[in-house]
């Protein structure tokens, strides 16, 4: 996997998602109601106004994972909770590029997958 096209499809895929946002919530409290009919306005407040930045972070995640499962390795990019929120914000709020997503990327599955220089 040395290659490094999983991290750049990765990063330049998140980058576009959350320059162009194209999700929106229309109905919040519907949307992440659990299956008790119990939402938090919390959790409905935190998941709407970040939904383009959470769905970019996981499609990249997919993307890497995809690029593993062609390439037939045993490998699989699992970012925890907490990477997760701060990217999220970092997306948010923070000036990113394409470049630095891809870099991200590609050190996280490089990381992970024991790849460390």
């Amino acid at each position: 996997m040395g290659d490094g096209l999983g991290g750049k499809i990765a990063g330049y895929l998140s980058y576009w998602i959350c320059k162009l946002k194209p999700f929106r919530v229309k109905n919040k409290v519907a949307a992440y109601t659990n299956n008790s009919g119990y939402a938090s306005p919390t959790d409905i407040a935190k998941k709407s106004f970040f939904i383009n930045e959470l769905f970019s972070v996981h499609l990249g995640q997919s993307r890497i994972n995809a690029h593993h499962k062609i390439a037939s390795t045993d490998k699989k990019l699992s970012l925890s909770e907490e990477t997760i929120d701060t990217l999220t914000y970092t997306l948010k709020y923070r000036p990113t590029s394409g470049d630095m997503l891809m870099a991200m990327f590609q050190m996280a599955d490089d990381a992970y997958s024991k790849r460390c220089i």
